[in-house]
């Protein structure tokens, strides 16, 4: 949980990749004061001198990015890095105090 500014509190799920594939999420958390920070290593997740790439996505935008995962061996809600990188949502830390 965190405090914003304005006094109002939000909570906020990370969710972190060594490479550029798929998070899974759960599209339950559809709380409007909740957001999900999607953290990406991009492949450097040895090198502690590169700094990781971060997403900022609303919970009750989530559906927008989301997808079903293609090989999950059951149904699996997952959000893609592209789908991200082609939103321009990257370090979108502003977001947070709307």
């Amino acid at each position: 949980m965190v405090i914003r500014p304005d006094k109002k509190a939000i909570t906020i799920d990370v969710k972190g990749l060594k490479s550029t594939s798929n998070w899974p999420v759960s599209l339950k958390r559809n709380r409007p004061n909740h957001f999900f920070i999607f953290v990406c290593f991009v492949k450097h997740f040895e090198d502690l001198t590169f700094p990781p790439e971060a997403f900022i996505v609303p919970a009750n935008e989530l559906h927008k990015y989301a997808s079903e995962w293609s090989n999950a061996k059951k149904k699996v809600a997952c959000v893609n890095y592209r789908t991200l990188i082609d939103k321009k949502l990257k370090n979108n830390w502003p977001r947070l105090l709307r």
